[in-house]
């Protein structure tokens, strides 16, 4: 395999041909590449970062914003901009923190998970500004758990992080929020209630929240969220 540099990112990317794919980018334990330094565009342009097939990372070009159109241009695509009219609000751009990830990022060298998670939320990355943390597992976890699976605990004594949570959740949202130049936001998300919770007594294959409407259960459930 061939490797060669393509200049775009602040540190270049290292390609690597990979057999019956696209070309890649070297990440390990001593380099990664990076996000070219983000700046607010002057008034009237924008900026445009493309990756492609060709090897090209990150590759920044600014365009401007015009009022007329040139018929004699090759225009392949028009974008109008009313500027007056507004829909909705973003609150920023983000993943999530799922225990299988982390439980991935805990396989490689410590170096490298920390240039990983820097590639999504740092200064020197996409500087990602949002995150969903699973409230307790989801369905690409390696085991079925909630934080509460004593059958019948509608007072949540036994309420408690699990394993996933302080190994491979937690660290790694520390590492985010030590390198983010932003306040990051967090939200938390269920996949599933407690299985003893449902109608079905499953974590899966649907299911609903037992009893009634205000009952005991839905009381329990909105205490867990609170918890």
């Amino acid at each position: 395999m061939n490797d060669c540099i393509r200049v775009g990112a602040r540190q270049e990317c290292i390609v690597r041909k990979v057999e019956n794919a696209d070309t890649v980018c070297v990440c390990n334990q001593t380099y990664c590449d990076d996000f070219p330094a983000l700046k607010r565009p002057k008034s009237g342009f924008l900026t445009v970062y493309e990756s492609n097939k060709a090897g090209e990372r990150f590759k920044e070009t600014e365009l401007q914003f015009g009022s007329t159109i040139d018929s004699t241009a090759d225009q392949t695509v028009v974008v109008t901009i009313d500027k007056t009219q507004k829909y909705q609000t973003i609150f920023g751009f983000g993943g999530a923190f799922t225990d299988t990830t982390g439980q991935m990022l805990k396989t490689v060298n410590q170096s490298l998970a920390d240039l990983l998670i820097d590639s999504y939320f740092s200064d020197n990355g996409i500087e990602y500004s949002m995150a969903r943390i699973p409230i307790a597992g989801t369905d690409f976890s390696d085991r079925p758990y909630s934080y509460d699976d004593v059958d019948g605990d509608l007072e949540l004594k036994h309420f408690a992080l699990q394993k996933e949570d302080l190994e491979w959740k937690i660290p790694y949202i520390q590492r985010a929020l030590k390198v983010s130049p932003h306040k990051i936001k967090f939200f938390g998300s269920p996949w599933s209630p407690p299985s003893w919770m449902k109608t079905n007594h499953m974590f899966n294959h649907g299911g609903e929240l037992r009893g009634t409407v205000g009952g005991e259960y839905y009381q329990s459930w909105a205490n867990y969220f609170v918890k």
